[in-house]
């Protein structure tokens, strides 16, 4: 049983149609729902963030939760995304959100349907992690490592000691062991063995729930972009024989649509090229940069995005001979979810053929 399921969905339903509906735990995590003289079984289960990939798992560990004929399952996030909403539609699967939202319909004649209305929280309350730039690298570094030894939700990756993190980012340890004391507390990762001290050891236990509540954090965080046009036929192209040539000497590495298609074909057009590039702090000489490349400013109607490089991104990029550098599938899962939309499609489309988890 998961609690916060039934805690989310108890609220959502007390919110939502009041006295009118009497709430009843019972064991197992169920919950009877009686209006009148009718009763409904509902059984929560989790999805954690909501995304796609969270409902697919939510979906497999169903039948672990033995629903007998009459009862209804409702999956619950702390925000059902728009993917999310359709997958369980689809299947007339019924769903609640820790924001208000749901849509249950279950036996014999329960129906409740209702938008959600964010309500306004301190930012860390709201994403229930306290996340900071560092806590985000630690993560973004750990989830890279597990997509390329394809680690399971089974805690099978053994982690990198706090000092091999801190290493790895150029961080300070305080910023690997603090992240990971985060993780340990959230169940995504956990300790083996002695809890102190060099035989400690800790591996990842649940790389997807620490995916999504990073990419929820993620794909808000400012950045600090210069726009710019170039006439661009074939973004590929452009980057292969501008960018590559022109910034040789400049660390840079694609990231949006057009790694996407390098990576995991999706998108039928790009109608930005989008980069990460290490940036100077003089303008004169971030103009420079774009007029050596066929780049210049532009207020609206971009056909480029130069995304300045975090202080963490180059340390988190995988290494690659290739031409045309391309950030970590994690960090291209997040820069598309940031723009939503047909983009968002592309990302749960990478995270399922690519990430795997």
């Amino acid at each position: 049983m998961d609690k916060r399921a039934v805690d989310a969905l108890v609220s959502v339903l007390g919110q939502a149609a009041g006295a009118t509906l009497t709430l009843r735990r019972e064991q197992g995590g169920r919950l009877a729902v009686s209006y009148g003289t009718s009763t409904s079984i509902l059984i929560p289960v989790w999805a954690g963030e909501g995304y796609p990939q969270d409902v697919r798992a939510a979906l497999r560990r169903l039948p672990e939760r033995g629903p007998r004929p009459g009862e209804s399952p409702v999956i619950v996030a702390s925000q059902m995304s728009p993917g999310g909403r359709s997958m369980l539609l689809a299947q007339s699967l019924s769903w609640a959100d820790a924001r208000g939202a749901a849509h249950v319909r279950a036996e014999p004649g329960l129906v409740v349907v209702v938008d959600g209305r964010e309500v306004p929280q301190p930012q860390r309350r709201r994403l229930g992690v306290a996340w900071t730039p560092g806590a985000g690298a630690v993560a973004e570094l750990l989830l890279a490592r597990a997509q390329l030894e394809r680690a399971t939700s089974r805690g099978d990756m053994r982690l990198p000691t706090v000092t091999e993190l801190a290493d790895a980012l150029h961080a300070s340890p305080t910023v690997a062991s603090t992240a990971l004391r985060m993780f340990d507390a959230e169940g995504w990762t956990a300790k083996k063995g002695p809890q102190r001290g060099p035989a400690a050891v800790r591996f990842l236990t649940d790389p997807s729930a620490m995916l999504s509540s990073w990419v929820r954090w993620y794909r808000e965080t400012p950045r600090d972009s210069v726009e710019a046009h170039a006439l661009v036929r074939d973004g590929e192209v452009f980057l292969e024989r501008e960018i590559a040539r022109v910034w040789r000497h400049l660390w840079w590495a694609a990231t949006g649509p057009v790694a996407l298609e390098r990576r995991a074909p999706f998108l039928t057009a790009i109608p930005v090229v989008d980069l990460y590039a290490d940036l100077p702090s003089a303008e004169a000489e971030v103009d420079d940069l774009l007029q050596g490349a066929g780049l210049r400013r532009v207020e609206r109607g971009a056909r480029v995005r130069v995304h300045r490089a975090d202080r963490y991104l180059r340390a988190v990029t995988p290494p690659t001979n290739d031409v045309v550098p391309i950030v970590s599938d994690v960090r291209l899962y997040g820069d598309l979810m940031r723009v939503g939309g047909r983009e968002e499609e592309a990302a749960d489309h990478l995270r399922e053929t690519r990430i795997g988890f």
